[in-house]
């Protein structure tokens, strides 16, 4: 596990993965976090929401008041919650391609609330991080 000089390193919620993205708890702009995190997932939904009113996941807001990301997974065939889990999971697949690069480790460990998912998000991962993957 790497440490670094402030116990900081590897905090990799706060990478920069959008540079318009939604404001982070951190107070910077487009963070890993951002999206992929439980919070994250929950403001995509509410602008995907808002966006498409008409779609399963919208009418189940409306009735529920509220969504969790446990819904997302559990929604996973909406054609809105497919497009959230795949742009989480392909920010997250190419911040973690791009920190192999740098630290080529022999293992990641997924931690939080997302490591819960799924085997399915996990595959949703795969894609992205092999696809860029440095082969050196």
């Amino acid at each position: 596990m790497l440490s670094g000089s402030n116990w900081t390193a590897a905090e990799i919620g706060h990478i920069t993965v959008e540079k318009d993205g939604f404001t982070c708890n951190c107070g910077r702009v487009g963070c890993l976090e951002t999206i992929a995190s439980a919070t994250g997932i929950i403001h995509q939904v509410n602008e995907f929401i808002q966006q498409n009113p008409s779609s399963e996941l919208s009418h189940y807001f409306q009735k529920k008041g509220e969504i969790s990301t446990k819904d997302i997974f559990n929604f996973a065939g909406d054609h809105l919650c497919q497009q959230i889990i795949q742009r989480t999971a392909d920010a997250l697949g190419v911040v973690l391609a791009n920190l192999s690069v740098v630290i080529n480790p022999s293992v990641i460990t997924i931690g939080g609330g997302l490591s819960k998912a799924g085997d399915a998000f996990i595959i949703a991962i795969e894609k992205p991080f092999k696809g860029m993957l440095w082969h050196g």
